[in-house]
């Protein structure tokens, strides 16, 4: 389905509002809705916040378990606040037959340039969404199918992996008008493999992400987060080492209605804790292109236009990725922590339709290591495929 979609989106007839043509419109590009996740341990879908004001960050942060895909940044950060109801009476610039979001700050309602700034934006086709507040769910499944190992203890296996992510979000104002959300996070991975050294067939990651993003005062606006979360497999009962404690900070700078800047770091509880930057720059030079180059996953969007009024997205993405869990050994009632890290290249489409966006990406994963907290085995994983699908509402 979604190939036809793809191709049947090359032919699609670009719209006019009135007299004036959309790409005309002085809007912010048609930002593509976040990916539904980057890993388990995002804080800001990155999935874990800025382009994407609807549903957080541009970058994601990471956290053990989480899924890979990144949310998007804000586009326009504190122009864009507040959702209202769509109206009966308005009819959408793709599809006459569906209702419209009020226009963004830079159009007037009903989308053309000059008029009044409603606060609001049409989801998936004018700009930055804004934030959605109240509960959004999300699910996506990944599959690394077997590629070999080489490890110390002379064990050559096949190591596969197939993975599920979820998170519950929850979006509200606060007085002070910052903009809270928290969210309920659950990953699953399961092992296939290698013989040595010998390795739990599932892990689980629990974990609670928190973001805070503050008013804008010109052209700044703060983001923090703190995502805990417990990893382990449930051999033993969890220690110490079952526990990351990650988080980031990070100053968003609009320096023109093209530019958003991102100034930030942050912090993996990891085997090797890491301090990173969270940072670069977000530039969407048309209504068209979106380009993302950012830490720790980038990415370059070219919208495809709106087949059947489903507004959709041609990406590929970059990613570096860290997972690490507590394992337990039952022989020797022992315990000890884990990280699997990597680098990863994926091109897919993202749809947007009825409330509901998804995403369908394949790509290569790369550099990839395990390694141990004790006892020795760490190994290294040949270069193979990866497969996700996710859905977001």
């Amino acid at each position: 389905m979604l190939s036809v979609l793809v191709l049947t989106s090359m032919f699609a007839i670009q719209p006019a509002v009135g007299d004036v043509a959309i790409n005309e419109l002085q809007s912010v590009s048609f930002v593509a809705p976040e990916h539904v996740f980057s890993q388990p341990f995002s804080a800001m879908e990155l999935d874990s916040p800025f382009l994407d004001a609807a549903d957080r960050t541009v970058i994601r942060g990471q956290a053990p378990g989480v899924v890979y895909d990144e949310e998007p940044v804000q586009a326009n950060l504190g122009n864009q606040q507040y959702l209202n109801e769509p109206s009966a009476m308005q009819a959408s610039q793709w599809n006459p037959m569906a209702p419209i979001w009020p226009g963004n700050p830079m159009m007037s309602p009903n989308g053309v340039h000059g008029g009044q700034a409603p606060f609001a934006s049409v989801q998936g086709i004018n700009g930055a969404q804004p934030f959605r507040y109240g509960w959004t769910r999300k699910l996506d499944v990944g599959f690394l199918p077997e590629e070999s190992t080489n490890s110390a203890g002379g064990g050559s296996t096949g190591f596969e992996v197939f993975e599920v992510n979820t998170e519950f979000r929850y979006t509200a104002p606060l007085p002070t008008q910052w903009v809270m959300s928290f969210a309920p996070q659950f990953n699953l991975r399961t092992w296939d493999g290698p013989t040595t050294p010998d390795l739990p067939g599932d892990v689980y990651r629990f974990g609670a992400d928190l973001q805070l993003t503050s008013p804008t005062v010109g052209p700044f606006t703060a983001e923090f987060a703190f995502n805990p979360s417990l990893n382990t497999d449930f051999d033993q009962s969890p220690g110490s080492d079952a526990w990351n404690w990650d988080g980031h900070g990070a100053l968003l700078v609009r320096a023109s209605p093209q530019v958003l800047t991102v100034l930030g770091a942050m912090y993996w509880d990891r085997v090797d804790d890491q301090v990173l930057p969270y940072a670069g720059i977000v530039y969407t030079p048309n209504d068209y292109l979106e380009i993302r180059a950012l830490f720790p996953r980038s990415d370059v969007s070219l919208f495809l236009g709106t087949p059947w009024g489903i507004p959709q997205w041609l990406y590929v993405a970059g990613e570096y990725h860290v997972e690490a869990y507590e394992i337990g050994n039952l022989a020797t009632s022992t315990s000890r922590k884990i990280q699997l890290k990597d680098w990863r290249i994926m091109a897919g489409i993202r749809s947007d339709a009825c409330g509901v966006q998804s995403f369908l990406e394949g790509g290569w994963v790369f550099d990839r290591s395990v390694k141990f907290s004790s006892g020795g085995g760490d190994f290294d994983i040949s270069t193979g495929f990866i497969a996700r699908f996710g859905i977001k509402f």
